[in-house]
């Protein structure tokens, strides 16, 4: 069983980075929207203006670029900004290890 026990650890620890992965593009978009009055129009935007060092890499894809972004909704009121990133989560099917199995893209 010291196999179950490994590979059961060595998911937690995916999640952990996930949780923090998604963490961090989150508050570098809430930081961007602040400073900017707008949203990025891509994650590439803030590590260009300075909010991140890199694009966290997705601890289950092994990829920067697999994130699911959503956008500002283009169909509000007339509004002088462009519609830009508002939310990032993960893009797998992929369901976490709790007792509740549910799915990272939820996260």
């Amino acid at each position: 069983m010291v196999f179950d026990w490994v590979s059961r650890a060595s998911i937690q620890a995916k999640e952990a980075k996930l949780q923090q992965g998604i963490s961090q593009i989150r508050a570098a978009i809430a930081q961007y929207k602040h400073d900017k009055n707008s949203y990025p129009h891509c994650l590439d935007d803030l590590v260009t203006a300075g909010y991140l060092h890199a694009v966290p890499k997705d601890p289950f894809t092994g990829s920067s670029t697999t994130w699911q972004t959503h956008q500002k909704d283009v169909l509000t009121p007339i509004d002088p900004n462009p519609p830009g990133i508002t939310d990032v989560e993960q893009s797998s099917t992929l369901t976490s290890s709790d007792s509740d199995g549910t799915g990272y893209s939820t996260w």
